[in-house]
């Protein structure tokens, strides 16, 4: 993947530094070209199906039938191929895009119409008003509208494309310029807002609109002012809207063919002119790779980001829209009193529970084996620790297909929030759901109550004193394999002709005491089986008498395993054995003996590059074996593609027709083999949680 030396993209020093967003996308000429040069794409090229196609095309051309004949037409025309070469040139080497800073508060009012309305439909149908959910919608969206009319504007955009041929681009601006003036002199409200306009040294085409264009003074606005929270909020925000204005803008400076929509040219007079968004500290990584191949950038300001994931906002309007609600409850007002203290207290938890966002920040590299992305996150993290080594790393079996391997914050106190709100619910369905129960139905829940009680305080405890303790480390790993391979999967399914592939799922938990979860896993099967058992004796005909067995023990070099064998009527293939796994340091729980003990012995990593030293402080870890998840799914696709010959085509798999459709198979096969790895790591710089990707592309041989 080689190509020319890097540089910076020279929009970043058009972008102003309080952009709300930027995004670009660079080398685009040169990864298709990379595409066009591999073997990949001249095997493809070379498939009979491929081959077909194009002659049956030519033939159709040829006879001048349609499509066919239109499209190459269309191709041989001088002037379409100066519109697709000019399309080329500006998808070629850069194209960006960014808003101005109007973009925050224009989310920011968006947001709050939407919650507004939406609240306010909820809150007129649970209370019973004689006003409409339409009318309380309407009402909440003038209010909304009246006390936000600053934020009502055109946000600042600019989209940009970088072209090498400035005259070609120019010539297909003047074409297509002359186009929009005849359309805009044929509609007598645009006729006159269509001008070539001198914006700095350069000419662009505008066209000026504004709020005047509509007619206001024809639409009845008599409903809408029996619905203002303050007398005039309708004519406020008529006014307002009147005002508004949008210039959309084309034309070339640069370098760059811009197409920008705004309140004014000042956008685009005003490009490179002030503080530039490259200067922000956020974007200061990119520099250290100004000489690298930089094919993707990508920034979202603080305000944008805290805009976006706003959830303060969502938990409030379900508190508003409670405290609507209870006045018509039927309840006491000591009652309505005690659930919006607590729904508060609530409220205050559940934001205290949610990391504050913050500026993101992204970059991407082609490099010589493939592409390489950074990303820089500067929000509040509560969750993720990058103090340490990721040790599960070695617990992954060596070259799985994927694992996700993670170091959370020890934070028991969350466990403490979750029971004191469980009490809680607890409490309302003792005060209000308990006395409307028939005396049977209470009887019968005191019953089950009395049994299932003792069990909740019993796992309460194994939670606080052996599962929290046992689970300290706060390591946690996904894996899926694909080494195991099975004839039968249960009794329904007739068995296959040979073994094939079956995806191994698995859990991977790092243990500080083993001794204590080993206990806490015997108390769980106890508690599990008391409630069944209760379950079953409240409603025998519903639940079945059913209990977790005690699991079959073996040692192993690597730790101890508990099986939990399935029934042999299931017809289930042997190998397929529920267990988890206990080591000193670590447990799994895997569907295989032998993926359990792959996990439970240490082993390094299989792979080079960002991960290739397990020994770096790590917040997350990630690896996904692209190829090695084809190559798991081939015999299944070679599977089904014999069985569409036989039954499609009528024919044998291994018969000459039938092998050039395998053939053919094995070679879209070998070409999504072409991505082979992704890997993935997150760690901290300070305060900014970086995440950094590589996804490894190799050409077929």
């Amino acid at each position: 993947m080689a190509g020319d030396p890097g540089g910076l993209p020279a929009s970043l020093e058009l972008a102003p530094r309080d952009a709300a967003f930027y995004w670009a996308m660079l080398r685009g000429r040169e990864q298709i070209e990379i595409i066009g040069r591999s073997k990949a794409w001249a095997k493809l090229k070379e498939m009979p199906v491929v081959q077909e196609a194009l002659r049956q095309y030519e033939a159709a051309a040829a006879r001048g039938e349609e499509p066919a004949a239109r499209v190459e037409a269309a191709r041989k025309n001088p002037q379409i191929a100066e519109i697709l070469a000019t399309l080329a040139d500006m998808f070629g080497d850069e194209v960006f895009v960014f808003g101005g800073r109007g973009w925050t508060d224009g989310v920011d009012l968006i947001q709050e119409l939407t919650s507004a309305v939406r609240y306010a439909g909820m809150i007129a149908e649970l209370g019973g008003s004689e006003e409409s959910a339409e009318q309380a919608q309407a009402r909440a969206a003038l209010k909304v509208l009246a006390s936000r009319l600053d934020a009502i504007r055109v946000p600042a955009t600019i989209i940009g494309f970088k072209v090498e041929d400035t005259e070609r681009a120019q010539r297909q601006l003047d074409a297509l310029a002359t186009l929009l003036g005849r359309v805009t002199m044929m509609i007598p409200q645009l006729s006159g807002r269509f001008s070539r306009t001198t914006i700095g040294d350069d000419q662009f085409y505008t066209l000026n609109l504004d709020g005047t264009m509509v007619p206001w003074e024809e639409i009845p606005w008599a409903e809408a002012r029996e619905l203002e929270a303050e007398p005039g909020d309708v004519n406020e925000i008529i006014e307002r809207l009147r005002a508004l204005k949008l210039v959309i803008a084309l034309g070339l400076r640069g370098g760059y063919l811009l197409v920008a929509w705004a309140e004014s040219t000042d956008v685009i007079a005003e490009l490179g002119s002030g503080p530039k968004l490259l200067e922000r500290a956020e974007l200061a990584p990119l520099k250290e790779h100004a000489d690298a191949r930089i094919c993707g950038v990508s920034y979202l300001s603080d305000a944008m980001a805290r805009q976006l994931g706003n959830n303060d906002r969502e938990i409030d309007n379900l508190l508003q829209l409670l405290e609507g609600a209870l006045p018509h409850s039927g309840l006491d007002e000591q009652a309505q009193a005690e659930i919006l203290r607590d729904a508060s207290a609530l409220a205050e938890d559940l934001k205290a529970a949610l990391p504050d966002p913050g500026a993101v920040f992204s970059f991407s590299l082609l490099t010589g084996e493939g592409i390489e992305e950074f990303t820089y996150y500067h929000g509040e993290q509560l969750y993720l620790d990058g103090s340490k080594p990721l040790e599960l790393m070695r617990h992954v079996g060596g070259n799985p297909l994927l694992a996700a391997v993670w170091r959370e914050v020890h934070r028991p106190q969350d466990y403490d929030t979750v029971v004191k709100w469980i009490e809680v619910g607890y409490k309302y369905f003792e005060k209000y759901a308990l006395p409307g129960m028939s005396p049977p139905q209470r009887e019968q829940y005191e019953r089950f109550a009395q049994r299932v009680w003792p069990l909740i305080q019993r796992a309460d405890e194994v939670n606080r004193e052996l599962l929290i303790p046992a689970l300290k480390d706060s390591q946690r790993a996904l894996v899926l394999d694909g080494k195991l391979n099975v004839q039968r999967f249960c009794q329904a399914v007739p068995p296959l002709d040979e073994p094939m592939p079956f995806i191994e799922p698995a859990l991977v938990i790092g243990v500080s005491d083993p001794e204590r979860l080993r206990e806490a896993c015997r108390a769980y099967r106890e508690i599990f089986n008391g409630l069944v058992d209760a379950l079953h004796e409240t409603a025998p005909e519903d639940i079945p008498d059913f209990e977790i067995p005690e699991p079959k023990v073996k040692e192993t070099s690597y730790g101890m395993l508990y099986l939990f064998p399935l029934p042999e009527e299931w017809g289930v293939d042997s190998k397929i054995v529920p267990n988890l796994g206990l080591g000193e340091h670590v447990a799994v729980v895997t569907i295989s003996r032998d993926h359990s003990q792959r996990l439970l012995k240490e082993t390094a990593l299989k792979t080079d590059g960002i991960l290739a030293d397990a020994d770096q402080p790590r917040a997350m870890a990630a690896v996904f074996d692209w190829a090695g998840l084809v190559s798991a799914a081939t015999p299944w696709l070679e599977l089904a593609a014999r069985k569409l010959i036989r039954q499609e085509m009528g024919l044998e798999p291994d018969s000459p027709e039938g092998a050039v459709v395998m053939d053919q198979l094995h070679t879209v096969l070998d070409v999504l083999k072409t991505i082979r790895t992704c890997t993935f790591e997150s760690y901290f710089e300070g305060d900014v949680l970086v995440t950094h990707s590589f996804m490894e592309v190799r050409d077929i041989p």
